[in-house]
């Protein structure tokens, strides 16, 4: 087992909590819940007992920090409607209209 790392299941490490802190800081609700506490203090981290919720948090902070560390990037499929050369020269935004979403036209 590298230095750090816990299985999760009877063990864990310093890299599994950080990855659930990463999943909690990130967290919307954690954002939004204490949005006014955080604009005058440090975080403050909510801890559980919930194994399991433990476990999914630090699963899901993981897959977070390799997000952010672009070590994982998700398939983009990018299709352009237009041939061309490749150079973009200009860039223009279009707001949605009649039920179509928002464009940014490339040249």
């Amino acid at each position: 087992m590298p230095d750090g790392c816990g299985d999760l299941r009877k063990t864990f490490g310093s890299e599994g909590v950080f990855h659930y802190i990463y999943a909690v800081f990130h967290s919307p609700t954690y954002r939004s819940r204490y949005a006014e506490f955080l604009k005058i203090d440090f975080p403050r981290l909510p801890l559980t007992r919930d194994v399991a919720l433990f476990r999914s948090l630090c699963a899901l902070g993981k897959e977070l920090v390799a997000l952010h560390l672009m070590e994982h990037l998700p398939k983009l499929e990018i299709r352009y409607p237009e041939a061309g050369d490749n150079t973009v020269d200009t860039v223009r935004y279009s707001e949605p209209a009649n039920g179509a979403p928002g464009r940014v036209w490339i040249n």
